[in-house]
């Protein structure tokens, strides 16, 4: 059964929910909300759109992943609603009485993967372990710490994994998404993430907003008639 979940959010969540990028890359400060804001809300709502998709959950370090990624996000999904063995599996396969379907391209072995409850998989791929981005094929990425990341790297060897899959999803607009987050850079190998500042267009972000807040207004009026 379904069950209404109430969520509140801050100012730069609620412009990250309304504005929706197909890319999105935020430096936001420590305690802003990353992970309970737009890192869950994007990953959860690309595999709810996706199913049998996969999602490249990146880190620095696998132990960066299982210590410092994972308990919050996973925190965050469940304060969506999302229960943990019930709508997804963390690095265990989902038991085969549920009947939950395998990824378009599935995981042989289940220790680097969270299984999501309609096929989408979550693949844990660090830069410390490069096999594990190998022969993937990825419908979307996310990556908290951004900041740590060998930038140079990731673009040769995970950027091009996210090709998967265009002729399931190509018609969404969320189709090979790509969430990044972080805190402000301290060192030079961090500086890639300001520069994405350059290639947003301010105006048209203006325009998202007011018609996603006009849109809202009217869904309101509509169930208050």
């Amino acid at each position: 059964m379904s069950r209404e979940v109430k969520i509140w959010l801050n100012k730069p969540q609620r412009m990250s929910w309304l504005i929706g990028a197909k890319e999105e890359y935020g430096v936001w400060g420590r305690a802003t909300g990353k992970t309970q804001g737009p890192i869950a809300q994007r990953s959860s709502h690309a595999a709810n759109l996706m199913p049998r998709g996969a999602t490249g959950i990146v880190g620095t370090t696998y132990l960066q992943l299982l210590d410092r990624t994972l308990p919050p996000l996973i925190k965050a999904w469940e304060k969506l609603g999302y229960e943990t063995n019930v709508h997804f599996w963390v690095r265990r396969f989902p038991p085969k009485e549920l009947h939950i379907p395998s990824a378009i391209y599935p995981a042989l072995t289940p220790e680097h993967s969270i299984f999501w409850w309609n096929g989408h998989v979550f693949h844990l791929i660090s830069q410390d372990r490069p096999g594990l981005a190998n022969g993937k094929n990825l419908d979307a990425i996310i990556c908290d710490e951004a900041r740590f990341l060998n930038h140079a790297r990731y673009m040769d060897d995970i950027a091009p994994t996210n090709r998967g899959n265009r002729e399931v999803f190509g018609h969404l607009a969320e189709h090979h998404m790509i969430t990044m987050f972080t805190d402000m850079p301290t060192s030079p190998k961090g500086k890639w993430i300001l520069e994405k500042e350059q290639q947003v267009d301010q105006e048209k972000i203006k325009q998202i907003i007011n018609i996603q807040l006009e849109y809202n207004k009217f869904e309101v009026e509509l169930a208050n008639p």
